[in-house]
């Protein structure tokens, strides 16, 4: 079985990739695939992020014919009751049209790199190496970084991949 993985970014790809193993698909393979989410390099929000998630399945799926399934993740931006959240929205979509969402752990930002994101207009990952001196551009594992390592971004989109393609019931 293939599943494409709407994205070049290998920590999520891995994260796809463990996701099947996590459901027993031993013979399933997972390849990347460059898509656009058709929304800002940063999203924020529920509905921004799920629309990038959705579109990143949608087109990986249509660029990818061989592929039983399609998984599109999107980081965003959530504000709860005044605080910041980085959040990973994961959207896996089948050949049969259907489509399930599932939402990766919330991990708290910093408002000093919140400022930062809003004032600059820059991504997250940018943000961090400004505020901190940090370089998580190349890895993009910012959840890595603000959890001390404790929650790499490989294992917050495992989880949340794991629960969407367990929903579509994929058989091996």
């Amino acid at each position: 079985m293939l599943i494409v993985a709407g994205t070049r970014r290998s920590p999520k790809i891995e994260a796809v990739r463990l996701a099947a193993q996590d459901l027993e698909l031993p013979n399933a393979a997972v390849v990347g695939c460059d898509v656009s989410s058709g929304v800002s390099d940063q999203p924020f929000g529920f509905n921004s992020t799920l629309e990038g998630a959705k579109n990143r399945s949608e087109r990986a799926l249509k660029a990818n014919l061989t592929a039983r399934i399609a998984v599109g993740m999107e980081g965003g931006l959530f504000l709860h009751e005044g605080q910041w959240f980085d959040v990973g929205i994961v959207v896996a979509t089948d050949r049969q049209g259907r489509q399930v969402m599932a939402e990766s752990e919330r991990v708290e930002v910093p408002k000093s790199v919140i400022d930062l994101v809003i004032k600059d207009d820059v991504d997250l990952s940018t943000a961090l190496g400004s505020v901190f001196g940090v370089d998580t551009v190349l890895t993009r594992d910012c959840t890595g970084y603000l959890t001390n390592g404790r929650l790499p971004v490989v294992e917050l989109y495992r989880v949340a991949a794991r629960s969407a393609m367990s929903l579509l019931n994929p058989k091996p």
